[in-house]
Parts: structure tokens; C-alpha cells; sequence
């Protein structure tokens, strides 16, 4: 079996390597490269230096703890990309807080779900996300303080929280201290928990996975080695710093030469106008397969996970006891070890880089009377990846149209889940005997019915 598991360039010295803490490394690059760009945000043209960004996380970090957050701590972020995003995130691994990054485009009980998977002290988020913010905290009370970050006086709401001004909490505790009197702490890189990223939930909600300082070191090591030029390359920071691999990129520009060019959201003149201005970018049994044979990609090694936020039957799913992570994804990879992807295990729905669970929107498709039964797959599409689409078996005599299951949706999932690919009623749900939904069918039908 060994003869057909594919290895990378590390070694067994590499896999159990104790590293120095993750807050250090960035503290020490963020220091080394001083007045350097670190990032500028393309609409308003503002710029933030390496040390703009040093001076302000260390005074964030110095405020945290005198409120009484310490190691193990969560704290959590909910706003689109901005300049200020870097802060709290560096400020958490200076004193061994978690971070929790979640996505601004949450509904308020998407919102509540995931805050209380790590039930977070601290809640950051901006006037954009406020409101939805402010509804979920109603109904979370382990939260102790509100910081919003935003250039203007705090709105007015009524609301029994004090909301924090940012700019408050990113001042020095005394002008005459100097960022050399601040010092990181040390933690074991491998048992120290960085960050909890909310997973897509292929087989319901979505869950807390669990990344630790050694997991984020090994991520931040291999883009390191493939920008060593020592020049400097500007990265479009599109993607949404609360997703995985957003989250990475702040972290790989703060150690390498990158410099980030922020978007907040995607809007097709000033995403080409930016690319323009700023020139971018550069299963059965569990045996192992050979060369061509199409089965389950796993993998091993210090990037991978350390299990889903305290959920050890999820874990225990998704990681074997040898360490393997099942990827649900069906593959195989060539002679010359490119690896292709050609199927899913797990019926997640891929649209626009998002990934969409189908249980998730079963589950609110069915809380409707008027529905008996549904199912949930990705009709393909060119533009976005796949779109979902909802086959719905009506109750009898219910008169639901496809245009009120659409609607009831969208009033409660974030843009990405929406049904775009539509409603198809039928008369049943194919099944196999022990009652899983045979999506494969579902997806055929599709394809028979473009024929004609």
C-alpha cells in the first residue's frame, strides 16, 4: 500500500518539527520590513505599511489582555475586507486568542449557528454588518463587548451592549511605550489553536474547523518558498479574508514579499480597472491506488486541521486514526503526479468558489407544510460552477408555486445558497434502500431533459 501514497518535499523531521510561535515570525517580519507597502485598498487608493499594521496590532494585543482575555480565547471578526482586517487577526496570535473569521454576507441565524460553535467574548464587525450583528447578539449573551470598526461616530441603536469604537482599542496604553517593549508570547505551535474557519457543512450545518500555529506555519512556509525572489509581487485580495484561503493570504504577505491589493467585494470595472492600475497576479475499502485509478484523495501532513471546534464525532469522520484526511473529493493522479479531480463524495455544490450543502437547504426546504419531500443538487453552469437546484415533492392537494420556495430561501440563507438554478417538482425522491437520496439520478434526468 505504502508504494502508492504520493509524498511532498518534507520529511518526517519536517512533519513533527517544533516551530517557533506563529505571533513571533509575524511580529519579527512585520518589524524586518518596516515603512514597506503592506497593503492598499483599490477603491480608496489608502495604504498601510508593515509598521502601521506592527503598531496597531501590538496595541490591540496590549488592550486585549488588559480586558482579561488570555490564551484560548475566542474572538471573532465579521466585516468584508478592509484595511483594518490584519489588526485583530495578528493582535490573536500574539496572546494565544482564537480568531473566528466569519462571512459578513451571514444571514442573522447563519450568524447565531456559527457564534455558537465557539461562543466568542470579543465580536468585531462594521457598519455594514451591524445591524445583522446586533439581532444575533440579542440572542447570544456569552458575548461581552462589541467593536465596530468604522471611520464614523457609532449609529444609534437600541441595544443594551456598549458598542467599542476600534479606534479606541488600536491606541497605545501609554505614548511612552515602544513597540520593542512588547513582546509576543510563546506557545506550542502544534497544540495552540490559531484560528476556527466555518467549514461549508457537506452533511448539514457548517462546522469549526480548527487550525493550529503549526498548521498556519507550514501554509505560510511553502508560499514563502515560491515567493523568494526577494522582489516585490502585488496579490489581488478578492477573496474574502474570513474564507481559508483569504485568512492565508493576509498571513503570506506579512512574511514575503507580497503586497496586497484589497477589494471589498467584487464589482467587474473596478475588479479590471485594479488589474489595470496595479498589473496582479501572477471507496470502497480503503486501499491505496496507483497511477489512474480513480478513488478518494487524502492527505497527510502539519497542514492539515486539527479537528472541527468541539465536535469529536465530526472529527473522527473526517480524519483517520492514521491522520488522513478524507477529502470526500474522487480523483486520481497521473505518472508524472498531477492530481485530477473528476467527482465528489461528498454532494457539496461548488458556485462561484463557494461550496453549498445540499442538507443545509433540504432541511429549510422541508420546515415548509406544503413540502413532502426534496432534494438538493448543483445544476452546472459555465459562468458560476454550479447553481442549486431544488427537486421538491409537494404535499397533496398543496398549490406551493416555485417562485414562493425560491422566495422563503433567500430570506434565509446568505446570496450563495439561493436557489438560482431554480425548483423542478416531481412526484418522488429516487432513493436507495436504506434511504439515501440517489443524486446521481437526479443529475441524469437533468441531462436527458437538455437533449430535447
Amino acid at each position: 500500500m505504502e508504494e502508492h501514497i504520493l509524498y511532498g518535499d518534507m520529511t518526517e523531521e519536517d512533519l513533527n518539527r517544533s516551530y517557533e510561535s506563529l505571533g513571533c515570525m509575524l511580529y519579527r517580519s512585520l518589524k524586518i520590513k518596516g515603512s514597506e507597502i503592506f497593503q492598499i485598498d483599490a477603491v480608496t487608493g489608502k495604504s498601510q505599511t508593515h509598521n502601521d499594521v506592527l503598531h496597531l496590532s501590538c496595541n490591540l494585543a496590549q488592550n486585549l489582555k488588559l480586558k482579561g482575555l488570555k490564551s484560548g480565547d475566542v474572538i471573532t471578526i465579521c466585516c468584508e475586507n478592509r484595511l483594518e482586517y490584519a489588526i485583530p487577526l495578528f493582535a490573536t496570535l500574539y496572546i494565544g486568542v482564537v480568531c473566528s473569521p466569519l462571512n459578513p454576507a451571514y444571514t442573522t441565524d447563519e450568524l447565531i449557528h456559527s457564534l455558537k460553535i465557539t461562543r466568542p467574548k470579543y465580536l468585531f464587525c462594521s457598519e455594514q454588518t451591524l445591524p445583522t450583528v446586533i439581532a444575533a447578539v440579542k440572542r447570544c449573551h456569552f458575548i461581552t463587548e462589541l467593536v465596530l470598526i468604522s471611520d464614523s461616530s457609532v449609529p444609534e441603536y437600541n441595544f443594551n451592549y456598549k458598542i467599542i469604537m476600534f479606534s479606541n482599542l488600536i491606541k497605545p496604553l501609554h505614548p511612552l511605550i515602544r513597540i520593542d517593549d512588547f513582546k509576543p508570547e510563546e506557545f506550542d505551535s502544534h497544540l495552540q489553536t490559531a484560528v476556527v474557519l466555518c467549514s461549508s457543512g457537506t452533511t448539514g450545518l457548517p462546522k469549526g474547523v480548527k487550525l493550529s500555529c503549526a498548521n498556519l506555519e507550514t501554509f505560510i512556509r511553502g508560499a514563502k518558498s515560491r515567493h523568494s525572489s526577494g522582489e516585490t509581487e502585488r496579490l489581488l485580495g478578492l477573496v474574502p479574508f474570513y474564507h481559508g484561503y483569504g485568512y492565508g493570504m493576509i498571513l503570506t504577505s506579512a512574511v514575503t514579499r507580497l503586497q496586497m491589493i484589497l477589494l471589498s467585494k467584487f464589482e467587474e470595472h473596478l475588479f479590471l480597472s485594479t488589474i489595470e492600475k496595479y498589473k496582479v497576479i501572477d471507496i470502497e475499502n480503503g486501499t491505496s491506488l496507483g497511477p489512474g485509478a480513480i478513488g478518494e484523495l487524502c492527505f497527510r501532513g502539519p497542514q492539515v486541521m486539527q479537528g472541527y471546534f468541539n465536535n469529536e464525532r465530526a472529527t473522527k469522520d473526517a480524519v483517520d486514526s492514521d491522520g488522513w484526511l478524507h477529502t470526500g473529493d474522487l480523483g486520481y493522479y497521473d505518472e508524472e503526479g498531477y492530481f485530477y479531480i473528476v467527482d465528489r463524495l461528498k454532494e457539496l455544490i461548488k458556485y462561484k468558489g463557494y461550496q453549498v450543502a445540499p442538507a443545509e437547504l433540504e432541511a429549510l426546504i422541508l420546515s415548509l407544510p406544503e413540502v413532502k419531500d426534496v432534494a438538493v443538487i448543483g445544476l452546472p453552469d459555465e459562468i458560476s460552477g454550479e447553481l442549486p437546484l431544488a427537486f421538491v415533492v409537494k404535499q397533496p392537494d398543496s398549490d406551493i408555486s416555485e417562485n414562493d420556495i425560491i422566495k422563503f430561501v433567500a430570506s434565509k440563507v446568505s446570496p450563495q445558497k439561493r436557489l438560482k438554478g431554480g425548483v423542478k417538482f416531481i412526484d418522488a425522491i429516487p432513493k436507495n434502500p436504506s434511504g439515501k437520496i440517489l443524486r446521481r439520478l437526479l443529475r441524469d434526468s437533468l441531462k436527458i431533459i437538455s437533449k430535447y
